[in-house]
């Protein structure tokens, strides 16, 4: 703490002004701002020219209100988080520097402390735009300002919940509500090729998903897609994802997101600390789920006509909500054969712990997503007892992984059979135009529809090797046999 009152104020301030202002440039707050003039200005015109019939007024003056209405919920949408950002960084710079809680936020009434903001601010928005030079594009993810606001989104419950709210008002103002027809479920264990079906399936173009343009503000999808029109970021190079398995990326890809809303409305209740629980879903939470995929595709456009698609390992903890919220969803469950899953899913998480030793952001990012299958924060689903480690040194071994691979592909069977889809990854290896035509049938999307990408399968291999059949349990293999059996 230090003993000058007034300079532990100023710091704090400026602290607070630093974290203002790089959120005003990163936000498109001065664009919404000018459009709302610019709107205003169109409407007053079209309202006193006497050129324009009262007719085409009355049709032309709804059109530029609910613009207005947008953008103004936007703009007050980002003021709302830029003073919670100001506020936050003060008070956690306040508990160091000036005091206590109370203290800290009886400062925020003080005259002097209201003008020394002021000032700051002004001194650096002028500084900050005098000394900034334009800086060449890289090949970094996240900037400093991308990851704070990521943090001010993500990381706060209040803004998720605010911004979804928001979203569903501005999708009443559409004629109609978009109707939610057969959507797919990909779920499973990762590194079962959830990833693969998912951008299979999106490259039909008859789905709609979220992608990684949606992000950071993943609940309001509608009301971020109209915020980021007019700036959107072009990027044809794709990149190679953190897995490091030789699937590559842009802001058009495909992801999954939606547990983000999952953990805001559930409270995350059924995130424990080493391991995820059976979600129990009520209908208060199924009935805004339903809402939220409206939005989805509410955003897509085309009237809404495209089906949403979602890939989501943890929807296989939720799959009697799911089938509540949507009877004819589609829930397709694909698998590997065991040694090769175990074996993925063991590097990835060796992978993952390396990781979140070197880049804390990385670790938090993978919370607020729900993305907990590996690193440092791997929690497994407690379908059994089995599926869990006895301890954190048995997760480096390949038998807990075909434990834990057992214990779960036998929990699907047992209890969500006759509600899923059970496709073999091997099996698409093998011959990807057969299976992928029979995962037409089955998913109602058009003939032909998914064989443009099936030069996209790479080819594996057709049998295990005789050294690696007799690593696998017979439990282990039991259930693999069962799943090849009933598959499509």
């Amino acid at each position: 703490m230090i003993d000058n009152e007034l300079l532990s104020i100023s710091l704090c301030a400026l602290l607070g002004v630093i974290v203002f202002v790089e959120l005003f440039l990163l936000l498109p707050v001065t664009k919404h701002t000018r459009r709302i003039l610019k709107d205003s200005g169109k409407a007053i015109s079209v309202m006193k020219s006497p050129n324009i019939s009262d007719h085409w007024k009355e049709k032309a003056l709804p059109q530029y209100s609910r613009k207005i209405m947008a953008s103004s919920l936007a703009t007050t949408f980002f003021l709302v988080i830029m003073f919670l950002a100001f506020g936050g960084a003060y008070c956690i710079f306040g508990l160091l520097f000036i005091g206590n809680l109370n203290e800290v936020i009886g400062t925020f009434t003080r005259l002097d402390m209201q003008i020394i903001t002021v000032v700051l601010g002004m001194l650096y928005a002028f500084l900050r735009n005098k000394i900034a030079k334009p800086k060449a594009k890289t090949n970094t993810d996240y900037t400093l300002s991308s990851r704070v606001l990521h943090h001010i989104v993500l990381g706060n419950s209040i803004v998720k919940e605010m911004a979804f709210d928001i979203d569903c008002m501005m999708t009443k103002m559409r004629p109609a509500p978009p109707e939610v027809l057969s959507p797919v479920y990909i779920t499973g264990l990762a590194r079962a090729g959830t990833t693969i079906l998912l951008e299979a399936l999106y490259s039909t173009g008859a789905f709609t998903t979220l992608t990684y343009r949606d992000m950071p503000l993943v609940t309001a999808p509608y009301l971020w897609s109209k915020i980021t029109k007019g700036n959107r970021i072009t990027e044809e190079t794709k990149k190679e994802r953190a897995h490091g398995d030789n699937l590559y990326v842009n802001y058009d890809s495909p992801e999954a997101f939606e547990e983000v809303f999952w953990m805001t409305f559930s409270n995350a209740a059924y995130v424990k600390k080493d391991h995820l629980e059976k979600q129990d879903v009520d209908d208060e939470l199924v009935e805004k789920y339903k809402k939220y995929v409206g939005n989805i595709i509410a955003r897509h456009g085309n009237g809404g006509s495209a089906r949403y698609l979602a890939k989501n390992n943890n929807n296989l903890m939720r799959i009697d909500a799911i089938k509540s919220a949507f009877p004819d969803a589609i829930i397709i469950v694909p698998f590997r054969n065991p040694i090769k899953h175990a074996k993925s899913l063991n590097i990835q998480h060796e992978r993952f712990l390396k990781r979140h030793i070197e880049d804390s952001f990385s670790r938090k990012y993978m919370n607020w997503l729900g993305h907990f299958e590996f690193g440092a924060d791997l929690k497994p689903f407690k379908v059994h007892q089995d599926a869990l480690p006895v301890n954190k040194e048995e997760t480096s071994k390949l038998d807990y992984w075909l434990r834990y691979w057992k214990s779960v592909y036998e929990y699907l069977m047992e209890n969500h059979a006759p509600n899923v889809l059970f496709f073999s990854y091997d099996k698409l290896c093998e011959k990807p135009d057969h299976y992928l035509a029979r995962l037409e049938s089955e998913l109602l999307v058009a003939d032909d529809s998914l064989k443009q990408f099936s030069t996209n399968i790479r080819p594996t291999r057709k049998h295990l090797p005789e050294a690696e059949v007799q690593l696998l349990p017979p439990q282990v293999k039991d259930v693999y046999d069962k799943l090849q059996k009933i598959c499509i």
